[in-house]
């Protein structure tokens, strides 16, 4: 089982989470500069009643439209909190993140704003 997060080949930001149920969360928006520094923010909240906000994915504050929307069963954890489970940057087959990263935070039990994590 995995759990992770990749640029797709078309330049889409994808959230994914095999661990419990399957989660699949693709943004409709595309990153025109995959060189370019994005603050990317993905809140998982398998506890909120209403289906379609148990993933919210936010790109430089923005909350995401998403083309592809398989959300989390409610009240199943996330794989990222797993310790045995492969947590992916990258689509964990052929396709390995080639960047940097400033920061990546994993927060357990809260849905927080996007604004917590800084500016951008």
């Amino acid at each position: 089982m995995d759990a992770g997060i990749e640029l797709t080949s078309s330049n889409n930001f994808r959230y994914f989470d095999n661990e419990g149920s399957t989660v699949d969360c693709t943004t409709s928006a595309v990153l025109i500069d995959p060189t370019a520094w994005y603050h990317a923010v993905v809140s998982h909240d398998s506890l909120h009643p209403v289906e379609s906000d148990r993933v919210r994915i936010y790109i430089n504050g923005e909350l995401q439209a998403l083309s592809t929307a398989t959300m989390p069963t409610l009240g199943t954890q996330s794989g990222f909190f797993k310790g045995y489970e492969n947590s992916i940057i990258g689509n964990g087959t052929d396709e390995y993140f080639d960047g940097e990263i400033a920061e990546f935070t994993l927060i357990e039990s809260e849905a927080l704003s996007c604004y917590y994590f800084g500016e951008f």
